[in-house]
């Protein structure tokens, strides 16, 4: 850049392809209007046509450069001398704010903030030339880079909409090293503010449903498990009416009955006891030395029938029970551990 003008109103390194180095360059651009130099020299008409979005008379701009610059800027910009005046209203800042660049320029008393704030107030703007406490308060954060401010603000839309904007401003030096004025540039960060609310609200969405499919599988499980054990209950209860009622009367009449009729009953017995199958398939899977007239003992001991009953029911001596059940304990890995058999088979 040429000597003849500086302006320090940030010292930051950016890549030349971003929009903050043509916020540089419009601090470049300023220094070329303060002096005799000129970036992209135009011809008269074309000067005279850049003028028109000038504030006449401003001892800022005696070169059309520091427009055409700032008109070239992607991001809406607009820059005010020592006396609030605008002095440069870029296109971007136009279709941003609504207003023409010959509404606003050179003309001061916060006209800049109306199209805003709906009021004429300092703003961002405002806090490089002069101490402004009370519009400080008004914004959240402003981080300082040197002589430059940035601050993030909302301004309100219609309904219940905002707009996010990004806000750098700096102060604007001649040649000779004085301040001047102030630039103001402004990117909308609406977009990727929004993106990100609607990222955390499907987040929180999603956990919502997370904790809903949660309690609804623990809600599943809990109704899964009571059903179980009402199979398990309703299986015993079977369990025990078939050995304590049916059982006993089958072989009973067996006994008495003809020749002719004991297939019926042994068909019926058969029949019973593949209800009662779960209980005794889990004794045979776990403990397959069992004969098939223990494996009936231990149904009868799970149902609660004493030893005499069993001997009853299966038309033999007490002491022929009670040897098999010692058998039993035995082959149950029971005969040295003081756990009752009844309470252990109804355990299963």
């Amino acid at each position: 850049m040429e000597k003849t003008g500086k302006i320090r109103g940030s010292q930051l390194k950016f890549s030349r392809s971003t929009s903050e180095t043509r916020r540089n360059s419009v601090c470049q651009a300023t220094c070329a209007a303060t002096g005799k130099s000129r970036l992209n020299p135009k011809s008269p008409a074309e000067d005279s046509a850049a003028n028109e979005r000038v504030a006449p008379g401003s001892p800022l701009v005696s070169e059309h450069c520091f427009a055409d610059i700032v008109d070239f800027l992607p991001d809406p910009t607009f820059a005010i001398n020592l006396a609030g005046e605008v002095i440069a209203w870029n296109h971007a800042m136009e279709k941003h704010s609504g207003w023409r660049a010959e509404e606003v320029l050179g003309k001061g008393n916060y006209v800049y903030a109306l199209p805003f704030y709906n009021e004429r107030r300092p703003i961002v703007i405002d806090l490089v030339l002069a101490s402004h406490p009370e519009t400080e308060k008004l914004y959240s954060r402003i981080e300082r880079d040197g002589n430059a401010l940035l601050t993030e603000v909302k301004i309100p839309q219609a309904g219940d909409n905002r707009c996010h904007l990004s806000v750098k401003a700096s102060p604007l030096y001649d040649q000779k090293g004085e301040i001047v004025g102030a630039i103001e540039t402004t990117r909308d960060m609406t977009p990727r503010i929004r993106a990100e609310e609607d990222r955390i609200l499907a987040i929180a969405e999603l956990e919502r449903e997370r904790a809903t499919l949660k309690d609804k599988n623990t809600a599943l499980k809990e109704m899964l498990s009571q059903i179980e054990e009402e199979k398990k209950r309703i299986m015993k209860e079977t369990q025990s009416n078939v050995d304590r009622i049916a059982t006993p009367l089958l072989l009973s009449l067996r006994e008495t009955c003809q020749d002719s009729d004991r297939n019926k009953i042994d068909l019926l017995t058969d029949c019973l006891n593949q209800i009662t199958a779960p209980f005794v398939r889990s004794l045979e899977t776990k403990f397959g030395t069992l004969s098939p007239r223990e494996l009936q003992i231990c149904n009868m001991v799970k149902s609660g029938l004493s030893c005499k009953e069993i001997a009853a029911t299966l038309n033999t001596s007490v002491n022929t029970v009670m040897n098999q059940r010692q058998r039993i304990r035995r082959k149950l890995g029971l005969e040295s551990n003081k756990v009752n058999l009844t309470t252990f088979l109804q355990g299963m």
